[in-house]
């Protein structure tokens, strides 16, 4: 009569599961995992990091990404999909342009890494200038703007509107703006003017501000669609 190995039975009794290979990583789960990273405290990412994340040997990671910089492509690719574009048919340009910074600011407001990650390789990056730039292009272009008045009207419109996302998502609290004013060699009388005007800036509805920002630059740019030539 054959022997029974008491070990394995017992084991196969209670449930224990049997040693095997582990569970295939997907790319959904790296970049979730990058994505996380990213918005932890140190923002950095590496792909040793990456894989001591994830539980598995660096190695493992290049199977499924040759490079760092085709993970952050992938990445880039990820917070673009989060972008939901303002409706266009049937509406006044200025309007979409509003909506169009008003999705952009929230995007960076829900994922402060965002703006980085898809600006990691270039100043506009392929990916962002097909979901981003190109749709704005065709709607001026089929109202009739000339190439060269488009080019310029929308290389200004894509730098102010980071410049004031970025400056909106990274509003200062007041203690640390109190401290760079203490540190800054201010004369008592210029650091109390100072921390005075910035805790009255900090008071500022910051919903007001950025509607002012958007009109302003909804106004810039109808400026500069209504010149007879580029400036």
């Amino acid at each position: 009569m054959p022997r029974t190995n008491k070990t394995s039975a017992a084991s196969s009794r209670i449930g224990v599961a049997k040693p095997g290979p582990k569970p295939r990583l997907t790319k959904e789960e790296i970049v979730a995992e990058a994505c996380r990273l990213l918005s932890g405290s140190s923002g950095e990412l590496t792909m040793a990091k990456l894989a001591a994340s994830l539980n598995v040997g660096v190695m493992s990671l290049y199977r499924y990404y040759p490079s760092r910089e085709s993970l952050l492509d992938a990445v880039a690719e990820h917070f673009i999909g989060l972008w939901q574009a303002p409706a266009i048919e049937g509406r006044p340009w200025q309007d979409i342009v509003f909506d169009w910074l008003k999705e952009t600011q929230r995007l960076w407001d829900e994922h402060p890494e965002a703006l980085r990650v898809i600006f990691w390789n270039s100043p506009q990056s392929a990916s962002w200038i097909r979901v981003w730039l190109v749709p704005l292009a065709r709607m001026f272009k089929s109202r009739g703007v000339e190439l060269d008045a488009l080019a310029f009207a929308l290389n200004w419109l894509g730098t102010s509107a980071v410049a004031v996302i970025v400056m909106e998502a990274n509003h200062p609290a007041q203690a640390a703006v109190d401290a760079n004013l203490a540190a800054g060699g201010l004369s008592s009388d210029d650091r109390k003017l100072s921390s005075d005007l910035t805790r009255r800036m900090a008071a500022i509805d910051r919903t007001s501000v950025r509607r002012f920002n958007y009109e302003n630059i909804v106004a810039g740019l109808e400026r500069l669609l209504e010149m007879p030539s580029q400036p």
